[in-house]
């Protein structure tokens, strides 16, 4: 919370852009090491596109996986200070996101036993992401 502010002017520039918002690694076909087909298509979003950038980061890192695809996608969209700033500042939301469903029930008969090292694997990048955030101060958006 303490670091939006500082995003107000990047929020107040993006637009009504349409973008796809699933096409994380699960939706997504890779041919010869190379991307050839997105899937489940079957929404459109508007906003920021690097929301979605944010959300694959934080999937591949809660997953122990390494970075490589959203790496490749950032360098793709030739990202300056303030769409790195802005990836960071989606993982770091979408890992406290991922932290919040630890211990919870949602459509299961049971709720699952919080697990520990759970979260404090998924609370690595939310503190990485958080301190690249802190390098970034004087250059945020």
């Amino acid at each position: 919370a303490r670091r939006l502010p500082a995003f107000a002017g990047y929020f107040g520039g993006i637009g009504p852009q349409a973008f796809l918002d699933d096409t994380t690694t699960k939706n997504v076909i890779v041919a010869g090491g190379r991307l050839s087909g997105i899937v489940d298509t079957d929404f459109v979003c508007f906003g920021d596109p690097l929301y979605t950038l944010g959300l694959t980061r934080m999937a591949l890192l809660a997953a122990g996986l390494p970075t490589a695809y959203t790496d490749r996608w950032a360098e793709a969209l030739g990202l300056g200070d303030a769409g790195r700033a802005a990836v960071a500042l989606y993982t770091a939301l979408f890992a406290a996101d991922f932290l919040s469903e630890l211990g919870q029930r949602f459509n299961r008969d049971e709720t699952p036993a919080f697990d520990p090292a759970r979260a404090a694997h998924l609370g690595r990048p939310l503190r990485e992401q958080l301190s690249l955030l802190d390098a970034l101060e004087g250059d945020l958006p």
